[in-house]
């Protein structure tokens, strides 16, 4: 990515979502979470992705299109994972900022939670 690249983005938004996402991946994704950024173009101009990806069972496809919603918390969720409102915030937040997200399973296993933001041009 360039290195002067500002994101259109409430910096403690951002953290609260990346916050949301990591702490997501360490409880269900087997301990191991990366980060990667890049610049992406797409219809409506470039974003940023941020993606955040573990290595714990993935997102059950029954599971992808509700993921995000409130109180929803996926079928291989621990007992004590908490209300379900977790994702459900970085979706609000995420949006609130002009942007969007996504979830995919990893091929080899694990969950991929992709971040777009736009960019100051």
């Amino acid at each position: 990515m360039p290195d002067d690249l500002v994101v259109v983005a409430d910096p403690a938004a951002v953290e609260r979502i990346l916050i949301n996402l990591i702490d997501n991946g360490f409880v269900h994704g087997g301990g191991v979470v990366e980060i990667e950024g890049e610049l992406i173009e797409r219809g409506s101009g470039p974003l940023v992705r941020l993606s955040v990806l573990d290595r714990g069972p993935g997102v059950d496809p029954e599971d992808v299109d509700r993921v995000f919603d409130r109180f929803s918390r996926g079928g291989g969720a621990p007992a004590a994972s908490g209300m379900g409102l977790g994702l459900y915030l970085v979706r609000t937040l995420i949006e609130a900022q002009g942007g969007g997200i996504s979830v995919a399973r990893r091929e080899g296993g694990g969950a991929a939670f992709h971040v777009f933001l736009p960019i100051w041009q």
